[in-house]
């Protein structure tokens, strides 16, 4: 089975190293490791080049932008790729993270895609934080990761020890069928930067219409460091976060109750976690601005990220 890893970069050397030494270590080798490189500077390529011995190919796009530099990786793939696998510059792997996705789908033929298990040296500091967001959802009686009658993207407060069915996968260690984007599934390309919430645009829509065919696999293990090089300021985050969710309950025609309700909370947690009323301006701000543009913002012509990015 011929897996291809797709990895776009972000001015984070450091961590790319470390990632590709991980995969220097893996027992089943990839087919291709496609580096997207947002950077634009000649450091990214010169790290390609002192890994002879991985299957890499380097490609510079410089698109500023997490969801369009995978959307140029797929389009890029070789035709005998069989599994496609996403990830970011910053985590590292099992040695039996590649082999553990492929003895998946050898075992699970009508699957089309998956998730990893991810640890993370960060998010134990935000426990509270997900206490909170598990309980107001009330999802505590759940172990996947789904998407709640808020629209809450949700993960599971005790993952699963065995795959279970979930309805989107986290971007930083999913992997799918290659067959899949042949039905031209793809990431939201207008979305810049960290790109917020992409990994659910392009999940759920697969979710949506294979409904029991996504798993989480807790076999397939990676960490991902979370560097904070190459994420955006607090401000753009937020009016992401707003604005992103509003295209995704428009996209699969789901309640602005749900949105209203999922923001006023998404609120109340940022609040806590930035420990600064500029946090409610910012939330009052990014509402009225969909509120006023609420019948344009979601068509393909409308420009959402100058007002996302202003300073």
């Amino acid at each position: 089975m011929n897996i291809s890893i797709i990895i776009p970069t972000f001015h984070r050397n450091q961590d790319l190293q470390s990632c590709l030494n991980s995969l220097l270590n893996q027992n089943k080798f990839p087919h291709h490791i496609m580096i997207i490189d947002n950077a634009g500077d000649a450091e990214t390529q010169n790290i390609c080049k002192s890994y002879p011995s991985l299957p890499i190919v380097y490609h510079h796009f410089q698109i500023n932008s997490g969801a369009k530099a995978r959307n140029r990786g797929i389009e890029n793939l070789s035709p005998d790729t069989d599994v496609v696998v996403f990830i970011d510059d910053d985590t590292t792997f099992w040695p039996e993270f590649l082999a553990e996705i492929e003895s998946f789908f050898i075992n699970n033929p009508q699957a089309t895609g998956g998730v990893s298990h991810i640890t993370s040296p960060v998010r134990t500091i935000w426990l509270l934080k997900k206490i909170g967001f598990i309980l107001l959802t009330g999802s505590t009686s759940r172990d996947r990761q789904f998407v709640t009658k808020w629209w809450f993207n949700a993960l599971p407060f005790v993952q699963s020890k065995k795959p279970q069915i979930v309805q989107w996968t986290s971007g930083c260690g999913m992997f799918f069928r290659k067959s899949v984007f042949d039905e031209w599934f793809r990431f939201p390309d207008k979305f810049l930067k960290y790109s917020l919430m992409e990994d659910c645009f392009l999940s759920y829509a697969i979710h949506r219409k294979y409904p029991w065919f996504l798993y989480y696999v807790p076999s397939v293990k990676l960490t991902h460091h979370e560097s904070p090089t190459g994420r955006i300021a607090n401000r753009a985050k937020i009016m992401q976060n707003i604005i992103h969710r509003y295209l995704f309950v428009r996209q699969f025609e789901l309640s602005i109750l749900g949105y209203v309700r999922t923001i006023l909370l998404l609120g109340i947690l940022d609040l806590f976690s930035y420990q600064s009323w500029q946090v409610v301006q910012w939330y009052l701000q990014g509402l009225w601005y969909v509120r006023n543009h609420r019948k344009d913002i979601h068509t393909d012509d409308f420009d959402y990220n100058t007002f996302i990015f202003e300073q």
